[in-house]
């Protein structure tokens, strides 16, 4: 796989969910300072659950060059309405169908807990 490729499953992965606004990218901009060594390369932004969280997806070769690997960090907005950096919650997939998967189970989080309720 390409750099291309794996810039094409960033943009399949990300097709389903919303694009983060700009204030959403602003916020997420103001807690996460620098570029991770392993995905260095931004390539969107998206926003899960209703805004809840807003999920940085970026690409980079990892430690081994020739494979990419896709980074997702998370911030998450609390209850006071407060955005904060969310590290549990943030993760490194290693294909387009991890991302894909990883963003729908975010992306589903408080409707599974609801439902858990019930």
């Amino acid at each position: 796989m390409d750099y291309y490729d794996a810039k094409r499953e960033i943009v399949n992965a990300c097709q389903h969910f919303a694009t983060a606004s700009r204030s959403q990218i602003q916020a997420f901009n103001g807690l996460v300072k620098g570029k991770n060594f392993m995905t260095p390369d931004v390539e969107a932004w998206v926003a899960l659950e209703n805004g809840k969280y807003v999920a940085e997806i970026s690409l980079g070769t990892g430690f081994n060059a020739g494979t990419y690997v896709y980074g997702v960090t998370v911030i998450e907005r609390d209850s006071y309405d407060k955005w904060n950096k969310s590290d549990g919650l943030s993760k490194c997939c290693h294909s387009g169908s991890e991302l894909r998967h990883y963003l729908t189970e975010l992306d589903s989080t408080e409707e599974d807990e609801d439902e858990s309720e019930d």
